[in-house]
């Protein structure tokens, strides 16, 4: 949460004008039940109002919200596309998750190529289990397609930047 210091009604008047970061935090708090009852519903509620703002935080949990069916109906194929915005601005977590549903063709055709670009991208930033899910896949793929995997790696890498030097 980013307006830890404002009391529940200031969050409200903020989040109501449409600034993004309070409508992201009542989403967290409402999924949570930190400061308030729990209420997946308005969670849902406040996170779709963010995400349409672009916030990657509440693409992700869309997404979470969407695959697992928690406050809304499970629905992986918008569980895909939110998870792919999110990934998209750089999310490890939406990242990962992202290759998880490409991987096991959840919500969309299999697709190891992509879902092994996207463990390695979420392994740059430091998603522990990315590396060792993107080695299981590696082993159904042929060279060929991990050479695709790498090079579309490092181009996603080249257009929207990364604080690593390089792939492993």
């Amino acid at each position: 949460m980013t307006e830890k210091t404002l009391s529940l009604k200031e969050l409200l008047t903020l989040a109501n004008k449409g600034d993004s970061d309070a409508q992201y935090d009542l989403g967290w708090m409402y999924e949570s039940g930190e400061g308030v009852k729990k209420d997946l519903k308005e969670a849902f509620k406040w996170f779709s109002l963010a995400a349409k703002q672009g916030d990657a935080g509440a693409q992700f949990n869309l997404g979470w919200m969407y695959e697992s069916g928690e406050g809304v109906a499970k629905n992986p194929k918008e569980a895909l596309k939110f998870y792919e915005l999110a990934a998209n601005q750089g999310d490890p977590d939406a990242q990962y998750s992202l290759g998880l549903m490409l991987a096991n063709g959840d919500g969309c055709p299999q697709d190891l190529v992509a879902a092994y670009m996207w463990f390695t991208l979420a392994d740059i930033a430091e998603v522990d289990e990315a590396i060792d899910v993107r080695d299981e896949i590696e082993e159904e793929m042929s060279d060929a397609q991990i050479v695709k995997a790498e090079m579309m790696t490092k181009e996603w890498i080249m257009k929207n930047g990364s604080d690593e030097d390089g792939i492993e």
